[in-house]
């Protein structure tokens, strides 16, 4: 569906780096799908505008992270309006994607980390600092 939209030589990524590419290929998914009445088609560009609305601009987050949060929220919302399964699926790639483009550190877990390790020469040369001023005295 992704090719159906933008063509097979188009950058896929676009629709993850920025808020203008994101809603443009958001907006052409609802629009210009066949499947929907014109009912329907105004309805979800509407849950489109108050996602948009809800998570743009956000203090502190990074606009990666906004358009992930974004999609999530499309993702959750959609369902209500329609049933078109080829759409619905679309946006849970979308959400996958947004999420590998996000913030490493807003996207997984802190404890999934692992713990940072002090390398063995920094003890050696503690070490030899205490034994130096142990010898001077």
């Amino acid at each position: 569906m992704i090719d159906e939209i933008f063509g097979t030589d188009a950058g896929k990524s676009e629709f993850f780096s920025n808020w203008t590419e994101t809603r443009k290929f958001v907006q052409k998914a609802i629009s210009d799908n066949p499947r929907l009445d014109d009912a329907t088609k105004t309805k979800l560009l509407q849950v489109e505008l108050q996602g948009y609305t809800d998570y743009s601009g956000q203090w502190l987050a990074s606009e990666k992270t906004e358009i992930k949060e974004y999609y999530e929220y499309l993702q959750r919302e959609l369902p209500k309006y329609t049933t078109d399964e080829k759409l619905l699926n679309l946006f849970d790639i979308a959400v996958e994607g947004a999420k590998e483009t996000a913030d490493p550190n807003i996207v997984y877990e802190r404890e999934d980390d692992p713990p940072p390790t002090t390398p063995t020469w920094v003890y050696g040369l503690l070490g030899l600092g205490v034994l130096y001023i142990l010898s001077r005295r």
